[in-house]
């Protein structure tokens, strides 16, 4: 399984958020963007898929910008990569029977993978990832 640069840059750009998570306070799509490390346009369709799952919320105007809609602490990275990848499904039969109707003895080995995944991804939250950050430094 391969993360798209998509996901990458998400998650990147929720850092960005989230070292600089004062109170909500929004930082400009530009600012975000360039810390990130993509483009503003590619950069805002990626915001627009946050801002539906609820993890980012947006303000327009002069002082506008982008800010996490909640604390770093209550928002996990699984959160954000099953935003941006699609629920993070690696197979289409972890939700969805074989298109042949038969139980495929593969998928055992993909759902648990799909788990363990997920629970990886689940048990850390922004905050989290920006102490291992801190540690490595």
């Amino acid at each position: 399984m391969k993360i798209s640069s998509k996901s990458r840059y998400g998650l990147k750009a929720c850092q960005v958020m989230a070292e600089n998570y004062e109170g909500a306070q929004p930082i400009g799509l530009s600012v975000i963007s360039r810390q990130a490390g993509v483009t503003d346009a590619y950069l805002e369709q990626i915001m627009i898929l946050l801002r539906r799952a609820g993890i980012v919320d947006s303000v327009r105007g002069v002082s506008g910008g982008y800010y996490l809609s909640r604390p770093p602490e209550e928002i996990t990275v699984g959160e954000v990569m099953r935003a941006l990848e699609d629920g993070l499904e690696i197979a289409k039969c972890i939700h969805t029977p074989c298109a042949d109707g038969a139980h495929c003895k593969t998928r055992d080995i993909w759902y648990k993978i799909y788990r363990s995944i997920n629970k990886v991804l689940d048990d850390m939250t922004l905050k989290d990832m920006l102490g291992q950050q801190e540690e490595k430094e």
